[in-house]
């Protein structure tokens, strides 16, 4: 008993929320549920002003104690941003591996087996994969198999996580601005099942008027 309880994850899934109390239970569930089991969940939830942290304690309290202990929950006393709760999350990491699930998305259940898989056979830091994307109400669209340099739901190395960081004072792009710094120095490798979910909405950072994306720098 003493021994199972100083083992450490091998895989630290992160969710970072903020006002998402729409998508929040499904993105958990997708973790709770994956094949691969041997890991830690560290939720932020970045002074949400809506329901998420209910939507949170509602699912949490729905699972057996062993998976609950798997869970850390933490809410900031005000809002500090994506990159900011992104190194929050880095810093408290037990896992040897490291994937950031953002709230509005979801991972298939052999997400975690696949990467673990790919990442030690090839003996890399970091493993991306094709996904598919989904509307807000989670509805099915393409699959996008080729993906290159798309930063979601990819499993790392956690000390090279670590080496690096977020750009806190980045408000946009903060996601390609980290994988373009890690890719320079560790390389990664891509897979082209489509394993996670990408969901599409008039929410989502990358819909917003000033978002570079679309062309209102």
């Amino acid at each position: 008993f003493l021994h199972q309880i100083n083992v450490l994850p091998e895989v630290t899934v992160y969710t970072c929320a903020h006002n998402a109390e729409k998508y929040i239970e499904q993105c958990m569930k997708s973790v709770m549920l994956q094949a691969f089991d041997n890991i830690e969940y560290i939720i932020i939830d970045d002074h949400s002003t809506d329901n998420t942290q209910n939507r949170i304690a509602e699912y949490m309290s729905s699972l057996p104690i062993e998976k609950k202990n798997r869970i850390t929950v933490i809410r900031n006393k005000k809002n500090e941003g994506l990159p900011a709760c992104c190194n929050k999350a880095l810093a408290l990491a037990k896992g040897k591996f490291i994937i950031r699930v953002d709230a509005d998305d979801f991972i298939s259940y052999n997400l975690l087996n696949k990467c673990i898989e790919e990442i030690k056979l090839n003996d890399v830091q970091s493993v991306f994969t094709g996904y598919t994307e989904v509307d807000d109400e989670g509805n099915t669209g393409k699959e996008v198999k080729d993906n290159p340099f798309h930063p979601a739901c990819s499993m790392m190395a956690t000390w090279a996580v670590n080496e690096l960081k977020y750009q806190e004072n980045l408000k946009y792009m903060e996601g390609a601005d980290f994988f373009e710094r890690f890719n320079n120095r560790y390389g990664y490798i891509h897979i082209d099942t489509p394993l996670w979910y990408y969901r599409q909405h008039g929410e989502q950072k990358t819909a917003q008027k000033d978002h570079p994306l679309n062309g209102d720098k």
